[in-house]
């Protein structure tokens, strides 16, 4: 398998490699082999699918064989055209049977492709199928299709609820139990859980080992072996490592070569290796620039950025940094999109309730007027005040669509916990504001700063201070600049402030007095004196241009300057 092919191969892996389908829908011989092959050699499942005498196969059998045929059409490296073709299987088969196991195949396909709206749609129409299902095998199959849709959508916490369920059906030489496992793995890497997770791992490793699977005991280890780099436990991982390394080269999948490497750059930077760090990391950013290998050339880019910074080498690191912050930028419009489409399925979902509740009433409605003929005079009373309740009901529902609206609005600008504006919606609402103030001829200003030492302060304090002094140290912010200002938590303790119609002295000017301020920050029920300090960064537009990216990176640059000297100051950027 070559290494463009496996890109999308890995989805068809996914959708149709893990357990044999001779129990669920088909009864013909020739179809069984197909099905025994289709993995290993699809070109040879491909040759005995049209040779097929579709006239010696039942109806059941013949969707059965339009839909093989569909789905192996992914081979063919359009997976566009293939989800295009299954959907129209969905729309056109009778057999539930075959229609619950192309929708399967729809829900996970839709989320490889970006297509969350209708993604969201086949999840809730596959839970509703499952909830009716008695067929313990296509049970299984439509739990693995929904724990790949929602782990790709990234909502774990009903990712982790379909693992458990599959781990309960599911044997423990199942392959579907060893998907189970690898998700509860990966959720954990992803999650950063700080327990150890090495007894649930190695029971992991045995049950995908007994269902023979290489593929997804590497995927297996890989988790492990992020997990074991975020809890900084380098020597373990590092034996993991060498273990897993022949293992991957002879799978010979991108996706698997690029998410390892991107961990061993990681690794061996932690292990003060900096030329192994650089070429596994330089492996990664050699690839094709998709979207889908996001992840990994982030984790690569975040290694080279420090690397460069460790060398002094200022000009390099800004490179990587402007590319890491696209990168980023990008993984957070996906993540956007996610998290869109799933609040609009619901809120379709809750819709569609409605108006079938509606149209319920509504039925009831001309029963009654068929029932009470002779009495037309009551059955038009009964209506008006049917149709009054249900006027009432659409008034209520537009009210409470329009409190939604407003809520989600605020969700999707404001940070929770600070009240200032979130990552997202500040680096859109910068992109407004730079080409107009470079319209007017106006220098911007950016300034970027985090508390010093916070995660010592969560550690000894608690996270509900930790809480309590990020919310009084935007509060403090606020109190110093001026109204016009956006002010943005960009993640954890980090803090952006984006000034328009100003220079990077008078930045720098706002910056020490916002330092000052937030060296006044006291925060209640703390159990000792509590001393907190920020270090910021700060450039303009005179500098680097009006562009957001190039702003935060020269800040970020200042930011390290501050750290580098002790922190608890202001530096700026200057072109060297």
């Amino acid at each position: 398998m070559t290494k463009i092919f496996s890109s999308w191969a890995r989805l068809v892996a996914f959708l149709f490699a893990l357990s044999p389908f001779s129990t669920v829908c088909a009864q013909d011989a020739a179809l069984l082999d197909i099905e025994r092959v289709h993995f290993d050699d699809h070109q040879q499942a491909l040759v005995l699918l049209n040779n097929l005498d579709l006239q010696s196969l039942s109806p059941e059998d013949k969707e059965y064989h339009r839909f093989l045929k569909a789905l192996l059409s992914a081979y063919e490296g359009n997976l566009e055209n293939a989800f295009h073709s299954l959907t129209a299987v969905y729309t056109d088969v009778q057999s539930t049977r075959v229609k619950n196991r192309t929708l399967v195949s729809l829900t996970a396909m839709a989320s490889f492709l970006g297509k969350w709206e209708q993604g969201f749609m086949y999840a809730n129409a596959l839970q509703r199928a499952l909830a009716n299902e008695k067929d313990e095998t296509l049970m299984l199959k439509g739990l693995q299709g929904l724990l790949i849709f929602y782990l790709n959508a990234e909502q774990y916490d009903i990712a982790k609820m379909l693992a458990q369920r599959i781990e309960k059906h599911s044997p423990a030489d199942s392959p579907y139990r060893c998907l189970g496992e690898v998700a509860m793995m990966d959720i954990a890497a992803k999650e950063q859980v700080s327990e150890s997770k090495e007894a649930r791992y190695q029971t992991a490793k045995a049950n995908c080992a007994a269902s023979g699977s290489r593929y997804y005991i590497s995927l297996l280890d890989n988790a492990y072996l992020t997990l074991l780099i975020k809890q900084n436990k380098p020597q373990q991982a590092y034996r993991l490592s060498k273990i897993m390394k022949k293992r991957v080269e002879d799978i010979d999948v991108l996706f698997l070569d690029l998410a390892f490497n991107a961990s061993l750059a990681q690794l061996y930077y932690l292990l003060g290796d900096v030329e192994k760090a650089k070429t596994s990391a330089t492996f990664v950013l050699d690839q094709l620039d998709k979207r889908e290998f996001l992840q990994s050339r982030i984790d690569a880019l975040l290694v080279m950025v420090k690397i460069a910074k460790a060398q002094q080498d200022f000009a390099q690191a800004l490179q990587y940094a402007e590319a890491l912050s696209k990168a980023e930028s990008l993984l957070r419009e996906d993540n956007v999109v996610k998290q869109v489409a799933y609040q609009q399925a619901n809120f379709n979902l809750a819709i569609k309730e409605n108006e079938i509740a509606l149209l319920d009433k509504k039925n009831k409605l001309l029963e009654q007027q068929t029932q009470l003929t002779n009495e037309k005079i009551n059955v038009v009373t009964l209506a008006l005040v049917v149709i009054a309740i249900c006027l009432a009901a659409l008034v209520f529902w537009s009210y409470r669509s329009r409190k939604l609206h407003l809520k989600f609005k605020q969700l999707a600008e404001k940070d929770g916990l600070t009240g200032a504006f979130n990552r997202s919606f500040f680096i859109e609402s910068a992109q407004k504001v730079l080409p107009v103030q470079k319209d007017l001829q106006s220098d911007c200003c950016l300034i970027l700063f985090d508390l010093d030492h916070f995660k010592q302060i969560n550690d000894t304090q608690g996270h509900q201070v930790g809480d309590k002094l990020l919310s009084a140290t935007v509060a403090a912010i606020y109190e110093v600049v001026n109204a016009d200002t956006l002010v943005a938590r960009m993640g954890g303790e980090e803090f952006a402030i984006l000034m328009p119609r100003c220079d990077v002295i008078h930045g720098a000017c706002v910056a020490e007095q916002c330092r000052k301020a937030i060296e006044g920050v006291r925060v209640t029920h703390v159990k000792s004196n509590l001393t907190v300090s920020a270090s910021f960064g700060v450039s303009d537009t005179s500098q680097v241009g009006y562009n957001i990216d190039n702003l935060l990176a020269a800040a970020d640059l200042a930011l390290y300057k501050s750290k580098q000297n002790g922190r608890n100051q202001v530096n700026r950027y200057f072109v060297e």
